[in-house]
């Protein structure tokens, strides 16, 4: 079993060594699966990430702008990292959002507007890595497991992976909680 350090390291090479045509036909492909699954299900509200360009992260960009396109009903959250606490805001977006970029090199909407985690339907997860369990590896800081934990029991978490899952487990921390299911540039995993 390879441990976390390892793997964060070696798909952060992976992912650098995505050229930018790569990365947004690996993206585009995450979000043609993704509005497959969400014809699936009913949802009024979801969380996803914005992209940290130096970080290679799948371009969610072409998700966002397609919900506000085909899907204006569906309310459009993300995260701004509390300076105070080091935890996790969730704020609404839409298309008239100003961004600036925050030490992360995360864009973060200019004009917060808080929602409550007990609002959101689904989460879609940055990952850098994850196993056939729903196991994943992020950068190591925890903001998305301490954040679950904030979230109601029956909120969908799915992860969007550039790379397919690990045949071999991922090392699990008491903290870690796993994801329901991921979208990869192949296909759409869903656990039981």
């Amino acid at each position: 079993m390879t441990d976390k350090k390892k793997l964060r390291a070696i798909y952060k090479t992976k992912r650098a060594a995505l050229t930018d045509e790569n990365m947004e036909a690996l993206s585009v492909n995450i979000a043609d699966h993704f509005f497959e699954y969400l014809k699936s299900i009913e949802v009024n509200c979801i969380h996803i990430f914005l992209p940290i360009h130096s970080q290679r992260e799948v371009n969610t960009w072409n998700i966002v702008k397609q919900i506000w396109s085909e899907y204006p009903r569906i309310k459009i959250v993300v995260p701004v990292v509390a300076k105070d606490n080091n935890t996790m805001i969730c704020t609404e977006i839409n298309s008239k959002s100003d961004f600036s970029i925050d030490s992360y090199g995360i864009p973060n909407p200019t004009i917060i507007t808080p929602t409550a985690p007990s609002e959101i339907d689904l989460i879609l997860t940055p990952l850098l890595c994850i196993d056939k369990k729903g196991n994943r590896i992020g950068y190591g800081m925890g903001f998305y497991d301490r954040f679950f934990s904030d979230c109601r029991n029956d909120t969908i978490k799915i992860g969007l992976s550039l790379f397919e899952p690990l045949s071999e487990t991922i090392p699990v921390d008491p903290h870690d909680v796993a994801l329901d299911g991921w979208i990869t540039p192949t296909k759409i995993h869903l656990l039981a």
